[in-house]
């Protein structure tokens, strides 16, 4: 999976971007690499850049497996996630997944531009 991560300690913002198409395995191993990473805390506010990522491999059952990904990851504490999309379908299925987040202690909410991202993590 093509996933790029930077953290902006100014910002106190930890930028990841999807590119592509990806496995249920790869998606794992990033989500580790987060979690375990020396560079930045795992609790980190995460903005995901997924506008260059395939959406058409998204479905309840990828949706389901990263739901139970956070569920096993209580690192990530109360960081609040923000994914960035500018495709119709895919902002759709992006609601969807912060419906089915309701009650994961890190809150989640999908915005069209990435300064409204900047500004909802940093508030």
């Amino acid at each position: 999976m093509p996933v790029s991560f930077y953290h902006d300690n100014k910002k106190r913002i930890l930028y990841g971007a999807i590119s592509g198409r990806f496995t249920i395995e790869e998606l794992t191993g990033a989500m580790a690499g987060i979690i375990s990473s020396a560079e930045f805390p795992p609790d980190a506010n995460t903005l995901w850049d997924c506008n260059e990522m395939d959406h058409a491999m998204i479905d309840m059952k990828l949706l389901n497996h990263i739901i139970a990904l956070r569920k096993r990851s209580p690192e990530r504490g109360n960081a609040r996630l923000a994914l960035v999309l500018d495709k119709e379908m895919a902002k759709g299925l992006a609601r969807l997944y912060e419906k089915l987040s309701v009650g994961l202690p890190q809150q989640i909410q999908t915005f069209t531009t990435r300064d409204e991202a900047e500004s909802w993590l940093s508030s």
